[in-house]
């Protein structure tokens, strides 16, 4: 046998080999710990209070399924993540694997303190995702959080992740901030970071089991509408309901936003908004920084509560369009002027703007940039193109108004 021969034998021998041969790190799901979430809050024993969410993975398998819950909550306090991971192996008899985790609940007194400690070795550690979702939360409230299940969602972490990506998609809600933008606001001048603040309503120990799922009237619920505002590294407030809205929209984050206005004594015109478009500029005015936003969005009519308000004519649409436009002009220019007056902090990205159209003025003021931010003048520019009014043109009022026969 020549060399080449010999060559390519010993090739297909190897192959074989490692084609018949098992994982030499393989690990059975039966031995595994999949933690989904983590929380953290201030220690007592340690500096800090962990939680975590683990799944039973023998309740997804079919023939090792017990009818009991698919997750559990444990917690410990440690010096470091790092610390209090190690501690679970000595706690419990599995592997801990951390590849599948979605979401790290932060305490908001640590947030208030710009303590971040914890952070840095889920920034190292290669099994955790930064692409993972982080949410400020009360303390207090970590461990009932991730103990109350929702309807058909028995995994809490999995339900605040579902209600929080819903409530964004449908109705333009509150933004799910991951780890990787968080950090990059924190690590870069001109855009303070924001979290989705996560509170619970009615906490009951009722709700920590998986037959409150199976109930109609539930009382305890996870409330996402509220935004945590953050100056520099620190946490400083919150923006709640509307207003956390229009800090989406601000962002350039809005995604079939909802909009109402008046169109009569307690009666509303609702319009959603798709395709919205947020342009933001900075200029200088006799040394005075200038904030501008133009914002553009096509738009479908959700509702019309007053009757012989809109015929479907080109007309109609017209006045419709200049009403949302002033009225979303408004909200914006209030949510804008609350968080320059009351937290002095730019978490909507205009610093970047100046950055990037105007690098040597915005090195000029980097580091007093939130001080000219809140000084600074502010122009809105709302063009809104109302298209479609759903599978009707005449709104239902118009009919009972109007009978035909």
């Amino acid at each position: 046998m020549n060399t080449s021969k010999r060559l390519i034998a010993g090739m297909v021998c190897m192959l074989v080999i490692m084609l018949l041969s098992g994982c030499a790190d393989r690990v059975e799901p039966g031995e595994l710990l999949v933690v989904t979430a983590v929380g953290v809050t201030k220690g007592e024993k340690g500096r800090y209070h962990f939680y975590f969410e683990g799944i039973n993975p023998s309740e997804f398998t079919e023939t090792k399924r017990q009818n009991i819950s698919n997750s559990f909550v444990f917690d410990n306090e440690a010096d470091a993540l790092s610390g209090a991971i190690a501690i679970i192996s000595q706690e419990i008899p599995l592997k801990p694997e951390f590849s599948h985790m979605q979401l790290i609940a932060i305490d908001k007194q640590l947030l208030e303190k710009g303590d971040y400690d914890y952070l840095d070795f889920a920034d190292r550690f290669d099994q955790i995702r930064n692409t993972l979702t982080l949410v400020a939360v009360n303390g207090d409230e970590l461990g009932h959080i991730f103990a109350t299940t929702t309807p058909s969602l028995t995994i809490p972490s999995f339900g605040i992740l579902r209600q929080l990506n819903e409530l964004h998609n449908s109705v333009g809600g509150n933004y799910p901030t991951s780890l990787l933008q968080f950090m990059k606001n924190l690590t870069e001048s001109g855009h303070n970071p924001t979290l989705p603040y996560v509170q619970i309503q009615n906490p009951d120990k009722k709700a920590e089991s998986i037959d409150y799922a199976k109930q109609l009237n539930k009382q305890t619920k996870i409330n996402l509408k509220s935004i945590a505002v953050f100056k520099e590294e620190k946490l400083v407030g919150e923006l709640k309901n509307l207003q956390a809205r229009d800090a989406v929209v601000l962002q350039g984050l809005g995604r079939n936003t909802l909009y109402n206005y008046n169109c009569g004594p307690n009666k509303f015109v609702s319009i959603a908004l798709q395709f919205a478009s947020v342009n933001k500029k900075v200029t200088y005015k006799q040394d005075k920084p200038v904030l501008k936003v133009y914002m553009h969005a096509a738009g479908t009519i959700n509702s019309i509560q007053c009757a012989n308000y809109f015929n479907g004519k080109s007309e109609d649409y017209n006045r419709i369009n200049k009403e949302i436009d002033k009225s979303i002009k408004q909200d914006l220019m209030e949510t804008l002027t609350t968080v320059q007056q009351k937290y002095k902090s730019d978490i909507f990205g205009f610093g970047e703007a100046l950055r990037i159209s105007n690098y040597k003025k915005f090195k000029q003021v980097k580091d007093r940039w939130d001080e000219e931010f809140s000084r600074a003048e502010v122009e809105v520019e709302v063009k809104i193109n109302v298209q479609r009014s759903g599978i009707r043109g005449e709104p239902f009022t118009n009919r009972i108004k109007n009978k035909k026969y």
